[in-house]
């Protein structure tokens, strides 16, 4: 178990490093990249390492990025079995300037009473919340979750958007930012330069 959580550990450093180069990268390339930043999941075990947020900082410093254009994701599973030593690496990390968020939230059990002890920039609504949105129902739960999270202070991102209808909605619920189909799927870094240039060239024009 020891050697698997290691393994989860390295890669996570390495994401962090390829992200923040490649954003370096955009930033040097496309004048629109100097607003991006740049989103990393991290695994629970990071956030039992109080040396953590050291780690983090080393990496952003050798980037030469900024850090607050770095948002580090932790999922609400490991929120449940934060320990002392997690709210103190939170704490650290926000220290630095780096942005944390509470992702995929809605998939476990954790209460805003939880959320509110803990300090995190960035709130990520799971896309199952989003299913059947334009049901009246279910878009005034969406709506309630989003004032409860701007009321503690929380930036709102809605995940898994498929639908240009959705994303409109989602902006009249209240919620800051999104993230799904509806925006852009996964693609290549060159493939993202290539989307931002036919972007501003639109927007120009």
């Amino acid at each position: 178990m020891a050697a698997n959580i290691d393994v989860l550990r390295d890669i996570d450093a390495w994401a962090l490093e390829e992200a923040a180069g490649q954003l370096v990268t955009w930033t040097d390339t496309l004048p629109e990249a100097a607003r991006w930043s740049i989103s990393v999941n991290s695994c629970a075990a990071n956030f039992d390492d109080p040396d953590y947020p050291d780690e983090v900082g080393a990496i952003i410093e050798r980037s030469g990025l900024r850090p607050e254009r770095v948002v580090i994701e932790l999922s609400e599973e490991a929120i449940l079995a934060s320990t002392n030593t997690g709210i103190e690496v939170m704490a650290g990390l926000r220290e630095l300037g780096v942005q944390v968020a509470i992702d995929n939230f809605g998939t476990d059990y954790s209460s805003f009473a939880q959320i509110s002890e803990l300090e995190f920039d960035l709130f990520k609504i799971d896309r199952s919340f989003l299913q059947d949105l334009r049901n009246s129902e279910r878009s005034e739960i969406v709506r309630a979750v989003i004032q409860m999270a701007r009321a503690l202070g929380l930036r709102v991102v809605a995940e898994g958007v498929e639908s240009a209808d959705d994303l409109e909605l989602l902006g009249e619920l209240g919620s800051d930012l999104a993230q799904g189909y509806a925006i852009a799927r996964p693609m290549p870094a060159d493939a993202v330069e290539a989307l931002a240039s036919v972007a501003s060239a639109t927007r120009s024009g």
